[in-house]
């Protein structure tokens, strides 16, 4: 996660979403996120800097931004770091 994105998710917390079992397409994870993004509070100059970082990178990077926004399962926060999780050279 980029200092950015950890300095708003910080301020302004993270969202509850559903990314597995969804649609995988790229425009629809970024539609997700931004929706639960803005349900959340999240203030759209905020919520555009989510999703221009999403755009800024292939689609692992994608996945890795919108992983680092979204409360996990239980409603709590993530139980693994996301660097620690995701390798750079994944490929799907």
């Amino acid at each position: 996660m980029t200092k950015q994105i950890q300095t708003l998710v910080d301020k302004y917390g993270k969202a509850d979403f559903q990314l597995v079992g969804e649609d995988g397409n790229a425009y629809s994870i970024m539609a997700r996120v931004g929706r639960a993004l803005a349900e959340q509070g999240w203030p759209l100059e905020a919520k555009n800097k989510v999703i221009d970082e999403m755009m800024a990178g292939d689609y692992n990077h994608l996945l890795r931004v919108g992983v680092s926004v979204q409360l996990d399962e239980l409603g709590s926060f993530g139980a693994y770091h996301d660097d620690d999780y995701w390798d750079e050279d994944l490929t799907i």
